[in-house]
């Protein structure tokens, strides 16, 4: 989101916000001791800094590593609330549906375009599947007002299981058919169900549908201009890159697989 200028504004509406900075100048000492551990500067910058280097551990301990001695669970939960407060003022409010048409929201549009492009062409296509950054799926939960302070682990998964009734027509409305969200963030354990705010679970599609229309775009699309200018050209990183494949499988459906750029995938449960 580096060359959106108006998600930047929405962004730095948050992190001026009251809270935010209280919850700033409380982590002033630990970030300066963080900072003399790891070599980098992290007072006075953008919180994300120190979220790599919560990544860079958890990569290490996903791999087996030695953590370093500072790295002690006190220093580890201190970080996790950091990251914390940082994708929510990145995902959350204020102004939490606009900045879900900028980001998450975009792929939640794409999401429901995919079924009813299927729907529509009676097309044989039994599922989608994208695989993303854990920024990505954050987004998409911030979409969904599913947030709950926690970052994906390595191969966490997040599916929407569309069910159409076969004993009925399909409605045009999609009454007939229902959503189902599904988040597998252990291997260990089953997947669990979640629930969009405001709706059952399964929702039916229409409600689905009427409920996250504030955080998708428009038709139009939502706009990007602003008075933000960045310090530096902005370069095109696009939140939604990743690898789109489609698959043939019994059930329709849609997964998102999350990863991690900085080391190598993580399977065998939450790290």
């Amino acid at each position: 989101m580096r060359s959106c200028p108006r998600y930047h504004e929405l962004l730095r509406e948050s992190t001026e916000a009251a809270d935010y900075q209280e919850a700033l100048e409380g982590w002033t000492d630990f970030l300066t001791r963080l900072g003399n551990f790891t070599g980098l500067s992290l007072v006075g910058e953008p919180l994300r800094r120190a979220w790599k280097v919560l990544d860079t551990l958890i990569c290490q301990r996903a791999h087996g590593l030695a953590l370093p001695s500072w790295a002690s669970p006190d220093v580890l939960r201190t970080l996790s609330q950091i990251s914390a407060l940082d994708i929510r003022a990145h995902v959350g409010p204020p102004r939490a549906a606009e900045k879900a048409q900028l980001t998450g929201g975009i792929l939640l549009d794409a999401i429901l375009s995919n079924f009813s492009r299927a729907q529509r062409l009676g097309l044989p296509l039994k599922m989608v599947m994208y695989s993303a950054h854990d920024s990505t799926l954050l987004a998409l939960q911030g979409a969904l007002g599913l947030y709950d302070g926690n970052t994906p682990p390595y191969a966490a998964c997040m599916a929407f299981e569309f069910r159409g009734s076969s004993r009925e027509p399909e409605e045009e409305d999609g009454e007939n058919v229902t959503v189902s969200l599904i988040y597998r963030n252990d291997t260990s354990r089953p997947p669990l169900p979640l629930r969009v705010p405001g709706c059952p679970a399964p929702c039916p599609l229409g409600r689905f549908q009427q409920l996250t229309a504030p955080a998708r775009p428009p038709a139009h699309g939502a706009p990007c201009h602003g008075s933000y200018e960045p310090a530096s050209p902005p370069a095109t990183v696009p939140l939604l890159a990743g690898a789109v494949a489609v698959l043939a499988v019994l059930s329709l459906g849609l997964g998102l697989l999350a990863w991690r750029p900085s080391c190598l995938r993580a399977l065998g449960g939450v790290v």
